[in-house]
């Protein structure tokens, strides 16, 4: 299947189904690559990233106590995707 064919069945799916999907490539990239810069580097944000990262930290200095720990959000993802602690 070619990632055209993919891409055209993701935009099948509902919003926050897209952000799920999302989330499971990053999680699967990050496994494959441990860490490691994929072949393709697309390192350089857009302009709407950096917006959504601007946003999102002004949220927290509105709310510090808003945020999940690091182990709390592992902890949960791992969870999510029925995986072991154990790496």
């Amino acid at each position: 299947m070619s990632s055209v064919q993919i891409a055209k069945k993701i935009d099948m799916l509902p919003e926050m189904l897209q952000l799920q999907v999302s989330d499971f490539v990053e999680f699967l990239l990050n496994k494959h690559f441990q860490g490691k810069k994929p072949l393709l580097d697309d390192s350089e944000l857009t302009s709407e990233q950096k917006a959504e990262l601007d946003s999102r930290f002004q949220a927290y200095l509105e709310n510090p106590d808003s945020v999940v720990s690091m182990d709390a959000m592992k902890t949960r993802l791992m969870q999510k995707y029925g995986l072991s602690t154990a790496v």
